[in-house]
């Protein structure tokens, strides 16, 4: 949907950062409309390529980051809610082959 809409999200910006300058792709950085079979394609490249994977990884970094920060808070509802929110964003599944999400893998007891 993000590249229907046009919307370069970190996967997209991803695989454009892989991708040669001359790439139809590229025209997504000026705004430029693909039509339905670079749309296809373009999907394809996202989907099969490393750039999910690595912002994925960054999403999951980040989230250690915030992990870390909450551990030095003091124990109440409030931290609970925050790292049980970072314990399900850490912890979402990977596309499988075909690019469907399997589901989120089960969320682990925290331990702040």
């Amino acid at each position: 949907t993000d590249l229907l809409r046009g919307r370069l999200s970190l996967p997209l910006v991803y695989t454009l950062q892989a991708l040669p300058a001359g790439h139809f792709l590229q025209r997504l950085r000026t705004g430029e409309a693909l039509d339905e079979e670079e749309l296809g394609e373009a999907a394809r490249l996202v989907r099969f390529g490393d750039g999910w994977i690595r912002a994925f990884s960054d999403a999951r970094a980040i989230v250690a980051r915030a992990k870390t920060e909450l551990s030095l808070l003091p124990e109440s509802p409030y931290r609970q809610a925050l790292w049980d929110l970072s314990a399900h964003l850490g912890h979402q599944g990977f596309l499988d082959p075909h690019g469907t999400a399997p589901g989120p893998a089960p969320l682990p007891t925290p331990t702040p």
